[in-house]
């Protein structure tokens, strides 16, 4: 008996039954650093077949079953076995436990993938949905539909999970190989646009990352509309952001990325954004202080043209409902991956009145209303440091003229100040 992982038109019922009518379903397997690709040409379909290719960080999700060896020597003589395809030895993941098993890759891949016949991606269709494959990966699938058949499968980096978190600070990050920045410098906010969607990330440029490749956080890619905790092969573009970008800050706040949804009625034309309570502790607000949006505008083109970033400070509350009632039924309100804003709000980001659900929206604390609202604290304290420093001069150095007094004493009691103020700050909103 050999454990058997498909992953292409052999998921489906209807194609295994006859190849291997005595084979056991194990179960739905996860096929790890592997990729789906379409990289041979058939001769019976004339067109691409499934393949799975090495690549880090990306998955391919499959049918594992148990197979009598004769009926493996039958799917030999089906797959072409040694000259079309050979059989691979590899580790899949059932239930997150190791389970090895045999599978079957081109022996000579062709260097560009080549669209498959749609009759021979419906089959992949059809068993992923047979067998329950995760919803992301059945969406990834019908990715790969409109990419393979529009012609445009090449287009793009291919998108990677973030292998190496070091640099983020607490800030969704995008990490680019040098070759693929565009211009764009380290430390810098850029938009990663996948589908028409631009979701605003710090960039790292690193040669860690294999070019034709960039890295992404999963809160960049779930707000950009791919859901789930893995990567399996989408394509996307990074492009330079003009306008209201996030700047570097000492305090090196945490930020989020969420998805936006309308107000409840509860929460309309009150001039707030509403989040979960859980989100509003992890960027270190309380109720009722700002927080700052930022939105990257949706490329119009396949162009390397900037996105434009509009940005607001808004204060943040939990809203003033439990539920709402939404096209698919009553959700609960607020939820912990979503951001709430009203008709004028949405206005000020310069979004759309249509086609705005599910925006990545970057939420960051509002610095400098977080500063203007302590600054009777740090009058005082700049105020008692004057005094302070005053009497200290005029006791050790009486030969001073007094205005050389005020200035160094003004001087101390400015850097006092912004000491405190960076202390304060940090302690509450660094990552």
């Amino acid at each position: 008996m050999l454990n058997y992982f498909a992953y292409g038109s052999n998921m489906a019922e209807s194609t295994m039954s006859k190849l291997a009518p005595n084979a056991r379903k194990i179960g739905v397997a996860r096929l790890p650093n592997y990729r789906l690709a379409f990289t041979r040409r058939s001769t019976r379909w004339k067109a691409g077949v499934a393949d799975v290719v090495p690549c880090q960080g990306l998955s391919v999700f499959g049918v594992l079953y148990e197979i009598d060896l004769d009926e493996v020597l039958a799917m030999d003589r089906k797959e072409g076995a040694p000259r079309a395809y050979r059989r691979t030895d590899i580790t899949t993941l059932v239930n997150y436990e190791p389970v090895s098993a045999m599978t079957y890759t081109v022996t000579e891949p062709n260097a560009h993938e080549l669209p498959p016949n749609a009759d021979y991606f419906s089959q992949i269709l059809q068993g992923a949905e047979e067998n329950s494959l995760p919803d992301p990966y059945q969406d990834f699938l019908t990715y790969v539909e409109g990419q393979l058949f529009a012609g445009t499968r090449d287009n793009g980096l291919l998108l990677t999970p973030t292998a190496d978190r070091e640099a983020s600070a607490g800030e969704p990050l995008i990490r680019l190989h040098p070759n693929e920045n565009d211009g764009i410098r380290s430390g810098k906010f850029a938009a990663l646009v996948i589908k028409n969607k631009s979701s605003l990330g710090k960039v790292e440029v690193t040669d860690s990352v294999a070019a034709g490749t960039c890295q992404a956080d999963q809160s960049l890619r779930v707000g950009a509309g791919i859901k789930g905790q893995y990567c399996f092969g989408h394509r996307a573009t990074v492009r330079p952001a003009t306008g209201h970008v996030p700047r570097w800050s000492p305090i090196k706040p945490r930020a989020l990325i969420l998805p936006l949804n309308a107000v409840s009625y509860n929460d309309s034309e009150k001039n707030y954004c509403v989040l979960h309570p859980d989100r509003i502790r992890v960027l270190g607000l309380q109720e009722g202080e700002f927080g700052r949006l930022s939105v990257a505008s949706a490329p119009k083109n396949d162009d390397v043209s900037a996105v434009t970033v509009r940005a607001v400070s808004i204060r943040v509350y939990s809203g003033s409902a439990n539920e709402v009632t939404r096209i698919t039924g009553k959700a609960p309100y607020p939820e912990r991956s979503e951001v709430y804003l009203g008709e004028d709000e949405r206005r000020d980001l310069g979004l759309p009145e249509h086609g705005w659900l599910g925006t990545p929206v970057l939420i960051r604390p509002a610095l400098w209303r977080a500063l203007s609202n302590r600054a009777i604290f740090y009058g005082l304290t700049a105020l008692l440091g004057i005094g302070a420093f005053f009497q200290l001069l005029q006791a050790f150095w009486p030969h001073w003229h007094s205005y050389i007094h005020a200035g160094v004493a003004l001087a101390a009691s400015a850097l006092l100040t912004v000491g405190m103020s960076l202390v304060d700050l940090r302690s509450r909103f660094r990552y």
